[in-house]
Parts: C-alpha cells; structure tokens; sequence
C-alpha cells in the first residue's frame, strides 16, 4: 500500500509530498549512497520513477528526501516551491500574469 500526503508551508513558501509504502523500507546502502543511486530493490523495477521525481524537484528548486518510515516502509518527501496564485500555467509552463 501506499499513502500520499501534502502539506504547505505559508512561512517557507514551499508544498511537500510525502509518498509513503509499507514495503521494507530503502537499505543502509541505499541510504549512504545518497540521491544519485536510484535503482531499485523490487523484481522488474527500475528505479525509473525516483529518478523522474529527482529530476522534477531539481528542475523547480525543490529538495527529494528518502528515509525509512518510524514504523517501518520508504518515506519520499518532495519539497517545491509554492507557485503564487497569480501565477498561471501556459502550454505547460509556469508564466507570471
């Protein structure tokens, strides 16, 4: 199973995700390898989708944290900036209005 949870932070400007799994966590390998190993553990998994939320978080300025979960489980925390409401998305990307 996995679980999803937002949260703002008004004084800090930013939205994190937390994804959250209650499979057997990331091993201390993974952990000290730091961000740039992002293969994964599971039978015909790639790692291919840490990867693509790496590049998002980098691409916008945020930050991507992996830990394992108090009781057990991977915790991926992304943190972006918040886009101001006045703020608009065109074609995609984000454009001042």
């Amino acid at each position: 199973h996995v679980a999803v949870e937002v949260r703002g932070d008004g004084a800090r400007g930013q939205v994190t995700i937390d994804v959250i799994d209650d499979g057997p966590g990331f091993s201390a390998d993974m952990l000290a390898a730091g961000l740039g190993q992002v293969r994964s553990t599971k039978v015909g998994g790639s790692g291919f989708g840490l990867g693509v939320a790496l590049a998002v978080v980098q691409a916008s300025d945020g930050a991507l944290i992996r830990r394992n979960g108090s009781g057990g489980g991977a915790v991926v925390s992304l943190s972006l900036p918040r886009v101001s409401t006045a703020r608009r998305i065109s074609g995609g990307v984000a454009a001042g209005g």
